[in-house]
């Protein structure tokens, strides 16, 4: 039978084995949060990304392709007076295809880098978000999610804004809670601008924004208080964008005819 002199040298033993370990794994040791979040984001951003030119482009990615194809002032004209909706992402796609190497633009996968660029950026927001709220277990479970979501991943490979939209929304929620929890006026502003960047991504961001007062009421019943002078002068701007876009939206109603009325 062993005595228990021993255990210092078994201790000394494994402390100058980890010594000698590489230093990637000391910072993955020290960092395994982190490790595991850059693992996830790896994992969503392959999913995404492995097979973005495999099909055809179908009819609303070509209208994401035709926007942009369109001259600066007859694209400005559209996005600001005939297509109000996606027009932030329309106005992204625009520089990207202005800046980038014209033999590019005859590939699928071309089209569909933007999106899965902020597909795989919900990763590591969603991860943030849910951390604030519920701890860093719930953070790495709902990065997982995220990044394994199939219907994230189908979005992800397409021309279109839906997932700078998803990436906008989850950032809002982001800014709102960071304001909740310290109260500082950076935090509602980086609200009121990511809020007013979703609406001009998707104008169905007016749901989210009720969704969020409906929220901040149930933490006020619940008995946590609430700067409402603060969040109403910061509720203005958000406001005015929509006001300032609702008279197109009515001249064209296409833009949301197609969504079927709640019964």
């Amino acid at each position: 039978m062993e005595s228990g002199a021993t255990w210092p040298r078994t201790y000394a033993l494994e402390h100058a084995a980890a010594g000698r370990l590489p230093q990637v794994v000391h910072w993955i040791i020290a960092q395994r949060v982190t490790a595991l979040l850059v693992a996830v984001t790896f994992v969503g951003g392959w999913l995404r990304l492995a097979s973005l030119g495999a099909k055809s482009l179908w009819i609303d990615e070509t209208f994401s392709a035709g926007m942009v194809a369109q001259s600066w002032p007859a694209f400005l004209h559209t996005v600001s007076a005939v297509q109000p909706n996606m027009e932030l992402f329309y106005g992204l796609l625009k520089l990207w295809v202005t800046f980038t190497p014209g033999a590019w633009h005859h590939q699928e996968w071309y089209w569909r880098l933007l999106p899965a660029l902020a597909g795989t950026a919900i990763i590591p927001a969603a991860f943030a978000l849910a951390r604030r709220l519920g701890g860093t277990p719930a953070g790495l479970v709902a990065a997982t999610l995220v990044a394994t979501n199939s219907f994230l991943i189908e979005y992800s490979q397409q021309a279109r804004g839906y997932t700078l939209f998803a990436l906008l929304t989850t950032c809002a929620w982001l800014a709102l809670e960071s304001w909740l929890e310290a109260h500082r006026p950076r935090d509602l502003w980086w609200w009121v601008l990511l809020a007013v960047l979703g609406f001009l991504t998707q104008a169905f961001e007016v749901v989210f924004l009720v969704a969020q007062v409906t929220y901040l009421l149930w933490l006020q019943m619940t008995g946590q208080a609430i700067r409402w002078r603060s969040l109403g002068l910061a509720v203005l701007p958000i406001l005015a964008v929509i006001a300032l876009r609702l008279p197109i939206y009515a001249a064209h109603p296409d833009q949301v005819a197609w969504v079927p009325r709640p019964t």
